[in-house]
C-alpha cells in the first residue's frame, strides 16, 4: 500500500508540473519545457531523431529501460493523460459512482493496426497520427484549449471582484482557439470521459500507439505481477478494481502488456 501511495503522489506531482508547463507564467513555462519533455517518450524520440541531444536521449533510454525492468511504469505515473484519466475515475468515485471493471480480451487487431499505421506514417514523414493520438500531445491540447481559457477567465473574474476594494491587477489575454481545434479536443475529452467511466484505461490499452508499443516491451519485463491460485479465494475483487481490465481470475493470469498499475 505504501508503494501505491508513493506512486500516486509522484503521479500527481508530475501532472501538476505538466499543467503548469502549459498554463503557468512564461518564465516557468520556459524552464519546465526544458526539463519535462525528455521524460515523455514521444517528445524525446522526436528530439533524438531531429536534433539529438544528451538529455532527450537519456530520457528515451531511461523510459525503455524502466519498461523492460518494471513494465509500463511510464503509463502508470509519468503520462499526463494517464493521470488525467485516473483523476476522472477518482472524481466518479467521489460522486458515488464506483465503476466495477471486468476482464476484457485485448483488442489486438485494433491496437496493433493503430501502432503500425502510426509507425508507417512517421517513417513517411507524417506526424498526423502522432499529433492526434500521442498522450503528451493530446494532454497538451486539453490543457491549452480548455484549461487555459478557463484559468484566464477565472483570473479576470477575480480581478473584477477585487476592484471594489481598490485592488487593481492587469487582466490576461488568452490565445484564440479555432473552432475546429476546439471541436476535435472536445471530442477526445468526451471519449476519455466515456471510456474512463465505463472501461477504465481502455484508451491506453487499445487506442494509444505509445501504450501499445510499451506494452510489447512489457511482455518481457523482469518484474511482473502474478496471481497465486492457492491463495485466491475466488472473490474477483482484484478483477473489479483493475482499471486496465487485464486480470483474468479464470486463468489466474495478468496481461502485463496492458497492466498500467
Amino acid at each position: 500500500m505504501a508503494l501505491i501511495k508513493i506512486r500516486k503522489v509522484i503521479s500527481l506531482l508530475v501532472f501538476i508540473l505538466f499543467v503548469w508547463l502549459f498554463l503557468g507564467a512564461e518564465k516557468w513555462s520556459v524552464f519546465l519545457s526544458e526539463i519535462l519533455p525528455p521524460l515523455q517518450f514521444t517528445p524525446a524520440l522526436m528530439q533524438t531523431i531531429t536534433q539529438p541531444e544528451a538529455l532527450s536521449l537519456a530520457g528515451l533510454i531511461l523510459i525503455v529501460f524502466m519498461t523492460l525492468i518494471f513494465g509500463r511504469i511510464y503509463c502508470s505515473f509519468l503520462c499526463p493523460l494517464g493521470t488525467l484519466q485516473d483523476l476522472l475515475i477518482a472524481g466518479l468515485r467521489r460522486l458515488g459512482r464506483r465503476p466495477k471493471y471486468h476482464y476484457s480480451r485485448p483488442l489486438n487487431g485494433l491496437r496493433y493496426t493503430i501502432l503500425a499505421l502510426t509507425a508507417a506514417m512517421l517513417l513517411l514523414g507524417s506526424l498526423a497520427l502522432v499529433n492526434l493520438l500521442d498522450p503528451f500531445s493530446l494532454a497538451g491540447r486539453i490543457f491549452t484549449n480548455f484549461l487555459q481559457p478557463l484559468a484566464v477567465w477565472a483570473y479576470n473574474l477575480a480581478i473584477l471582484a477585487l476592484k471594489p476594494f481598490d485592488l487593481y491587477l492587469y487582466p490576461k489575454q488568452t490565445a484564440f482557439v479555432p473552432a475546429s481545434a476546439l471541436a476535435v479536443t472536445a471530442g477526445f475529452v468526451l471519449l476519455l470521459l466515456v471510456l474512463a467511466a465505463a472501461y477504465g484505461r481502455l484508451y491506453c490499452n487499445s487506442i494509444c500507439p505509445l501504450g501499445t508499443f510499451l506494452g510489447l516491451l512489457s511482455r518481457v519485463s523482469i518484474f511482473r505481477f502474478t496471481l497465486s491460485q492457492k491463495a485466491c479465494s475466488g472473490c474477483v475483487r482484484c478483477e473489479n478494481v483493475c482499471k486496465a481490465g487485464c486480470i483474468d481470475p479464470q486463468t489466474a493470469s495478468i496481461d502485463m502488456s496492458r497492466c498500467v498499475n
